[in-house]
Formats: C-alpha cells, sequence, structure tokens
C-alpha cells in the first residue's frame, strides 16, 4: 500500500475483500512478523481509515486499529492541551467543576 492509497478512504470492495481474507484467521502469534506488518499496516492508516476500519468488523485488523485509534487520539489531545485553545479549554472545564458544586 503507497501513501495515496493510505491517505483515502477504502471503499466497500475493499473492506468486503479485507473481511473475506481475515475471516478465517483465529490466531497470530504476537511476536510473529505477520502480526509486525499488520502493526506497521495499521499504523500507516490515516484517523480517518483507522476509524473506518475499526468500525468494519474485519478479524484482528479492527482490533488493532481501534489500537492505533487511541494511540493517534491520545498524541491529539497531548498536542491540543498545551495549545492556547487546549489550555482556555481546560481552565473552562475546571470553571465548569466548580460552578457545579
Amino acid at each position: 500500500m503507497n501513501d495515496t492509497q493510505k491517505t483515502e478512504l477504502l471503499t466497500k470492495v475493499q473492506l468486503d475483500t479485507l473481511r473475506k481474507n481475515y475471516a478465517n484467521v483465529t490466531l497470530v502469534d504476537p511476536d510473529s512478523s505477520a502480526m509486525a506488518y499488520l502493526r506497521k499496516l495499521v499504523a500507516g492508516f490515516t484517523p480517518a481509515v483507522l476509524r473506518q476500519v475499526a468500525d468494519a468488523g474485519i478479524q484482528w485488523l479492527s482490533y488493532l486499529a481501534k489500537k492505533q485509534l487511541e494511540v493517534v487520539e491520545a498524541q491529539e489531545w497531548r498536542s491540543f492541551r498545551d495549545t492556547p485553545e487546549g489550555k482556555a479549554f481546560l481552565a473552562a472545564r475546571e470553571c465548569a467543576k466548580d460552578f457545579g458544586k
């Protein structure tokens, strides 16, 4: 998969093909080269494709996409919270907590 393909959403046919190809894979050794390949593949997806794959119900890939999406979202949050907008958001959230007391 090249960089251009990684940035576009997957088609229904592509998702169906992935779903079919991984449907019968019951066990994967977490230390195997196959799992390393899957992790590297998923790590290259954009957040939009990660969400798409995570919701697609594809054996192994959906799980890995969900985990990678958690990593991406955590990185995005850490980047956001250090911006002026993020600091304002956190301050407003703290004020809202105090207001409810």
